[in-house]
C-alpha cells in the first residue's frame, strides 16, 4: 500500500517534473538500479544512435523501459542486443517484434527505415495501449501494432497477468510463469497464419521475448523457418525453454550464439545464462552470419 501511494504521488505530473529537474543533473552519480526506478510522466525525446532521427515515447509513469531510457539513454537498455540488432536491420525489410512490450525494438526498426515493414505483437491490453500510442506519436505508418499472442495454434489463449504498480511486463501465456493476479483471454495466432493472411512473402528478422513461451511461437512458424530462414533474436531463460528450443532446431543448420557485452559467444547447444545477465540468443544460418554481422566479434 505504501509503495502504491508513493508511486501515485510522484506520478502527479507537476511533482514528477520537479523531481526530475532536481535529479537529472545528478543521475549519472546514482546507481542505475535506483535512478531507473524513478518514473517519468510525459513525452520523452531520445536521439537514435548513429542517426539524426529521434524516438518519442509517451509515458504515464508506468513504463519502466521509458523511465530507464530517460535516465540512461537508449544505450543503457540491452546494449549488447541493440548492437547486434542495429547491424541486422541494415538488410532487414520485414521485421517481427513478438512480445513487443511498449515497442522499443519495433519503434526503432520502423524509425530507422520508413520502407521497412514492422509488425509488433503485444497481448497484454495495458501494455498494448502504450505500444499503440508510441506508434501513433512517432507517425509510423510502417509499424503495425497487433494485440495478440503468437503461439502454436489459432484461436484464443489465457494470458496470466501478475500484480505490479508498473506495467505488467512479465505477463505470460505460460501458466505459473509468475503468480497471476488476473487472467484474461486474448486472441492467439500462429506466425505462419498471420503471414499468410497478410500476404507476407518473406520474413527477415524475428525478435522474440514472450516470457517462457518462445518455443510455442517458433512451433507456429515452421513454414516461415523452412521458407525464409529468418535471423532470430530470442530470449532464453535458464531451465525454462532450452530443451524445446534445441528440439526445434535439431535438424536445421542454424547456429547458436549467446549475445554478450563482449560479442557473440558460440554455443553447440542452447543453454540459458545462469546469471541471467545475458538473456538473448542469436539464431542464424552460417551464410547470413558472415553476410549480416561482419563486424560483430565472435568469442
Amino acid at each position: 500500500m505504501l509503495k502504491r501511494v508513493v508511486y501515485k504521488t510522484i506520478c502527479v505530473k507537476p511533482i514528477n517534473v520537479l523531481l526530475r529537474l532536481i535529479l537529472k543533473p545528478f543521475a549519472h552519480l546514482l546507481p542505475a538500479r535506483l535512478i531507473n526506478r524513478v518514473p517519468v510522466v510525459g513525452t520523452i525525446n531520445l536521439p537514435v544512435p548513429n542517426s539524426e532521427k529521434v524516438l518519442i515515447l509517451s509515458s504515464r509513469g508506468a513504463d519502466p523501459i521509458a523511465s530507464g531510457l530517460y535516465w540512461g539513454g537508449i544505450e543503457s537498455f540491452e546494449a549488447e542486443t541493440f548492437k547486434v540488432y542495429f547491424d541486422l536491420l541494415k538488410t532487414a525489410e520485414v521485421v517481427f517484434d513478438i512480445g513487443a512490450n511498449t515497442g522499443i525494438f519495433a519503434l526503432l526498426a520502423a524509425i530507422d527505415c520508413k520502407d521497412r515493414q514492422v509488425h509488433a505483437f503485444e497481448p497484454a491490453p495495458k501494455i498494448f495501449d502504450y505500444l499503440q500510442r508510441n506508434a501513433t506519436i512517432n507517425k509510423l505508418n510502417n509499424l503495425k501494432p497487433v494485440c495478440s499472442a503468437l503461439t502454436d495454434y489459432d484461436g484464443e489463449i489465457d494470458l496470466y497477468i501478475p500484480y505490479s504498480v508498473l506495467l505488467p511486463t512479465s505477463s505470460s501465456t505460460l501458466k505459473g510463469f509468475r503468480q497471476a493476479q488476473e487472467t484474461v483471454t486474448v486472441p492467439a495466432v500462429k506466425l505462419d497464419t498471420y503471414a499468410a493472411v497478410h500476404h507476407i512473402s518473406k520474413v527477415d528478422l524475428l525478435k522474440i521475448d514472450t516470457e517462457g513461451t518462445e518455443p510455442k511461437v517458433l512451433e507456429g512458424a515452421k513454414s516461415i523457418l523452412d521458407r525464409d530462414k529468418p535471423v532470430i533474436i530470442c530470449e532464453v531463460l535458464k531451465n525454462r525453454t532450452e530443451n524445446a528450443l534445441n528440439a526445434i532446431f535439431a535438424r536445421s543448420n542454424y547456429k547458436f550464439f549467446l549475445i554478450t557485452n563482449d560479442g557473440l559467444v558460440h554455443q553447440d547447444k542452447i543453454v540459458g545464462d545462469a546469471s541471467y545477465r545475458a538473456r538473448n540468443y542469436l539464431f542464424i544460418t552460417p551464410d547470413k552470419l558472415a553476410q549480416k554481422l561482419p563486424k560483430i566479434p565472435i568469442v
